[in-house]
């Protein structure tokens, strides 16, 4: 298989959240783009994704979600609305957040003042594992392990289904830290690994 030697992935789209009390919102998203070597050649390269979710509180602090997805260049069951839901647990007293549900999982857990663990896990196609300490003021250092699957449709293949995914891992150590209101620094290097183009559905 010839990989191309230019890949586009272009995409744009509204975001919109309604608060209607505490931990009670909804919202709704959509995009539209391109993710192929000749992009907006064709309809058959178009991109298209929207989601919508409704968030309700549940006991003190914690909270439900429920969404649904649609998304025609997704790592698995492309052209397929998805529903998920999950449950936001936020637990002070151990330091911990987390959201357990359908089809991803998050949780970030402090077990001591400098000290973070973090995972993110979307359905079996990517995940990202952190730890991270506080050094010095708001500066923390962390470790980093994260697997995430780029698709793209290619204008020239054979079926409407068929994508280009190219897969890696990747671990890498960095630096970051807030330097203003709503702004953050952060360097970081790392090293890819088990790296591959395939073709798949």
């Amino acid at each position: 298989m010839a990989v191309p030697e230019n890949l586009w992935n272009i995409r744009a789209g509204p975001d919109y959240t309604h608060q209607i009390g505490d931990r009670n919102r909804w919202g709704a998203s959509a995009a539209f783009g391109s993710a192929s070597d000749e992009p907006f050649l064709g309809w058959r390269d178009d991109e298209v994704s929207a989601s919508a979710y409704y968030q309700m509180p549940s006991l003190q602090r914690n909270s439900w979600i429920f969404l649904l997805n649609y998304s025609n260049n997704r790592p698995f069951l492309n052209n397929v609305p998805i529903p998920g839901f999950a449950y936001l647990i936020n637990d002070p007293s151990h330091h911990l957040e987390a959201m357990v549900g359908f089809p991803f999982l998050f949780a970030r857990w402090r077990p001591v003042e400098d000290w973070t663990f973090s995972a993110r896990v979307f359905a079996a196609a990517s995940y990202s594992l952190e730890v991270e300490r506080w050094i010095f003021g708001r500066a923390a250092i962390y470790a980093q392990l994260q697997k995430s699957p780029i698709q793209w449709l290619l204008a020239d293949r054979t079926s409407v289904d068929d994508r280009l995914i190219f897969n890696s891992q990747e671990a890498s150590l960095g630096i970051r830290s807030p330097i203003g209101k709503g702004v953050s620094a952060d360097f970081s290097a790392g090293r890819a690994f088990n790296r591959s183009f395939y073709e798949a559905i």
